[in-house]
């Protein structure tokens, strides 16, 4: 699973990773691993970048609103790539500053896999992905509504959760209350400017939150 146009260490407790290396690994480990190993791993900014070329192309505005916004079922794969890519190129941009890859994932504990090498060492990090939607599509969905269903998986250990804030970032989560849950990090993604040239991520939000500004890939 993947995108037509792509190509194909944690550093301070920031982001969650599995290595795969080490006699301390379990055969359980050793086997998950191994599966995240054999994924098609992509570039987020190539993705990126031929999403918008996809959206500029004239053709493009003659589409029906929902298929523009990939809001359709059958869309639903692409707009968590998407969303996914844009992780992945935050973290390797202002979080860890290494390449960061990704891999597009069918699995009822988490949509994708993020990839990165560390010296002699590959580290991968499996994401769950969940949206707080525009309001104009549900306006009665609350951050606090999506953190409690977060709240109540029963993930791997080694999984994260991602909330993508698909709305106006006038948020204070001062008042947030984040609740206990089993993902090992929880991060925040949404755009700040309209054009949706402009990001942040703020994480990791069940230990110490900071704010991370990064541009969409030109």
């Amino acid at each position: 699973m993947g995108w037509p146009f792509s190509s194909g260490g944690a550093i301070g407790g920031v982001l969650c990773s599995l290595v795969l290396a080490g006699p301390s690994v379990s055969t359980n480990d050793s086997i998950r691993l191994r599966s995240f190993a054999g994924l098609n791993y992509h570039d987020p900014a190539i993705v990126l970048r031929g999403l918008r070329r996809a959206e500029s192309d004239p053709r493009f505005s003659t589409l029906p609103d929902d298929v523009r916004q990939l809001r359709k079922q059958s869309q639903k794969t692409w707009r968590e790539g998407r969303v996914g890519a844009l992780f992945a190129y935050g973290m390797g941009q202002r979080v860890l500053g290494l390449d960061v890859q990704i891999a597009l994932v069918e699995d009822e504990d988490y949509d994708f896999v993020t990839c990165w090498q560390q010296n002699d060492e590959v580290f991968y990090c499996p994401v769950q992905e969940k949206e707080l939607p525009p309001s104009h599509l549900n306006d009665g969905a609350t951050l606090s509504e999506t953190l409690a269903l977060l709240a109540r998986s029963t993930p791997p250990s080694d999984t994260v959760a991602l909330v993508y804030l698909n709305r106006g970032l006038q948020l204070d989560f001062s008042d947030v209350v984040i609740p206990a849950m089993g993902f090992r990090e929880l991060w925040f993604i949404g755009a700040v400017s309209p054009d949706q040239d402009n990001w942040v991520l703020f994480g990791d939000a069940l230990t110490s939150l900071r704010r991370f500004d990064f541009e969409y890939p030109a």
